[in-house]
């Protein structure tokens, strides 16, 4: 045990300096590694956080891009489907008048066609009167010489037709 204050304070700092070596000693042999191993990780985690965030930067803007060019071709698609409506609208129509005036045309064309069927009939049926009003008066006239108006009679009928 000693005795003399100095070395006891000597003694103590150099106890306390073997302490503290110790503990710095054992910081750095374990706890350090551990501590740089975990930051080593951690800035590995950081990193491959900030790599998948920029891969899902350039998704989203190449979604966003991709979202454009569709909008864009839905537009273009939408603007020709309205002007292909128009177009077929405007055909349809002038189909329409093309087939009203043709079907006027036919109905005109139909309608003179029967008239002249009528017209035909009625100048038959005048014509058989004729005729059969003729040969009346003929065979009111060859009363006497059936003979001679029969000849008579089909002479007329011959130069009629």
């Amino acid at each position: 045990m000693i005795k003399s204050p100095i070395i006891a304070i000597i003694f103590e700092w150099i106890n306390f300096g073997l302490v503290i070596f110790a503990i710095v000693y054992l910081f750095k042999k374990y706890l350090l590694k551990l501590i740089y191993s975990q930051i080593s990780q951690e800035q590995n985690h950081t990193y491959e956080l900030e790599k998948e965030l920029g891969d899902i930067s350039s998704q989203i803007k190449l979604s966003k891009e991709n979202l454009y060019d569709q909008q864009e071709a839905y537009s273009d698609l939408y603007n020709n489907l309205k002007k292909w409506h128009r177009i077929i609208l405007a055909k349809k129509e002038s189909e329409l008048n093309f087939y009203k005036i043709n079907q006027e045309k036919l109905s005109k064309k139909l309608n003179k066609k029967i008239e002249i069927i009528e017209l035909n009939n009625l100048k038959n049926k005048s014509y058989n009167l004729a005729l059969l009003e003729a040969k009346t008066e003929i065979a009111e006239k060859f009363n006497d010489n059936k003979l001679l108006g029969l000849n008579y009679q089909d002479k007329v009928i011959k130069d009629l037709n």
